[in-house]
């Protein structure tokens, strides 16, 4: 039988929206707690997916009755056999929740994070509801509603993955921060400063959200293998300590990486990182001033090469004869996911993430965008062994497209004509979302192909 919802939920903006709701799955002694999103309706009754059947008839679904209660159905499903296998659990090792307990208007979507309602439901539903574990350490933040709900990060459309402008959107959505640890600093708990045990939040996506990216499918059992090594404590290793001098005795392979002013070109740091026979890494955070003396050739690996390409010879004296770059590598090989640092080390790094730190840590920024290039880097190198065709595209098409890139002229531009057109392009488009926020009655983001989409659906519902 569904369950009625109780006390808790009384003052709550969903409190009329819902009758029912599914409590949590609390395991007292479990390691791990996995928070999700909302239930849905085979959550909400209680009825259990167990698995597809193909037969002479065609093909079919069977389900079970079970208790209400989170993740029964088929994202719950893919969870227990898809991807907590991958970090060494079971569905019986780990505890289950969502941050919104109740079916808002017998839907499975709930209001974009961007609104009061959105933020008020899901604090009120915290607050009532939440137990803090009483044994584990790592909660599981499946998606953009759990992440903001343990730890007030977020920033952009919800799960819009797809974005073509998702690199340049800020770090705090769940695209950013999916791959990574934070610290636990949950909403409900207003000036919350953490706690003896130190609660961390791992980041992924939730296992709905792969019905429509399939393509990212990939990607979230990379997070679920982060994610067993981080319970066996073989990650993330701690920030190594940045040398801010030029380095001698180079090794044979060293990552380099700048820091520079877009616009004037003028350098303001440099950073070479690579790893020694013990696997230890090592990093100098150089001025622009500080040039390598003893380069001897080495092999350089870069990500964006164009980008670093220019400062090359007043730092080593020299172009490299050898070098490879990430990006391009990266791009050989998965053709349809990003290629920035930032996403290739949520996947590749050894340590935590670092591109937030860019303002508040500028040293470790630098030196571990150096340090990262070069873990990264020796993935990739394995990757394209075994895959000869992607390697062939690397080295036969992509690299040598360099050096016609970097020669290029340049284009004569009437700056006050595109200062002109800027302008009405911005107004233009100002007046379009002020235009979909009257109609649509709440700030919604015309530009966002899920929050519209959203909205249509729950203006053709009739309830």
């Amino acid at each position: 039988m569904p369950f009625l919802k109780q006390a808790g939920c009384k003052g709550c903006p969903a409190e009329f929206k819902g009758q029912y709701m599914t409590p949590d799955d609390n395991k007292p002694g479990s390691r791990v707690r996995v928070v999700a999103q909302s239930p849905g309706e085979s959550e909400i009754l209680g009825r259990r997916f167990v698995r597809w059947y193909k037969g002479e008839e065609g093909t079919g679904e069977i389900w079970e009755a079970d208790i209400p209660r989170p993740l029964i159905g088929k994202s719950g499903y893919a969870l227990d056999n898809t991807f907590l296998p991958l970090a060494g659990l079971k569905r019986e090792d780990v505890e289950v929740c969502n941050v919104v307990r109740c079916r808002l208007n017998n839907s499975n979507d709930l209001p974009p994070l961007t609104t009061n309602m959105a933020r008020d439901m899901t604090t009120h539903c915290q607050r009532a509801y939440w137990r803090e574990p009483t044994n584990g350490t790592t909660l599981v933040a499946l998606g953009a509603y759990a992440l903001w709900a343990l730890t007030g990060e977020y920033e952009g459309d919800d799960d819009d993955a797809d974005s073509a402008e998702d690199d340049l959107r800020a770090s705090k959505s769940i695209d950013g921060w999916r791959g990574w640890l934070l610290p636990y600093k949950p909403v409900h708990h207003e000036g919350y400063e953490g706690n003896p045990r130190e609660l961390n939040v791992f980041a992924t996506y939730h296992p709905a959200f792969y019905w429509r990216a399939h393509w990212l499918k990939p990607v979230g059992k990379m997070d679920f293998a982060r994610l067993g090594r981080l319970l066996r404590g073989t990650w993330p290793e701690a920030f190594p300590t940045m040398f801010q001098y030029a380095p001698v005795n180079l090794p044979p392979t060293i990552a380099f990486d700048t820091e520079y002013n877009p616009w004037t070109k003028e350098l303001h740091r440099y950073s070479v990182a690579w790893r020694t026979g013990e696997d230890l890494p090592v990093v100098h955070v150089c001025e622009p001033n500080d040039v390598i003396k003893e380069y001897n050739n080495n092999v350089i690996i870069m990500q964006n090469a164009e980008a670093d390409w220019p400062y090359l010879t007043s730092i080593f004296g020299s172009l490299p004869e050898t070098w490879d770059d990430t990006m391009f590598a990266h791009s050989a090989l998965y053709g349809t996911l990003r290629h920035s640092l930032d996403f290739m080390g949520s996947l590749y790094a050894k340590h935590n993430r670092w591109k937030h730190l860019q303002h508040s840590d500028p040293l470790v920024y630098s030196g571990m965008d150096a340090l990262a290039t070069y873990d990264i880097w020796q993935q990739l190198s394995r990757e394209l062994t075994r895959d000869s065709l992607s390697l062939a595209l690397y080295e036969q098409e992509l690299k040598p497209l360099l050096p016609h890139v970097m020669a290029r002229p340049s284009v004569r531009l009437n700056a006050m004509h595109i200062a002109e057109a800027a302008q009405e392009l911005a107004q233009e488009q100002e007046g379009i979302a002020k235009r979909g926020e009257a109609v649509a009655g709440w700030p919604l983001n015309v530009s966002s192909a899920a929050q519209v989409s959203r909205w249509l659906r729950l203006k053709s519902d009739p309830q």
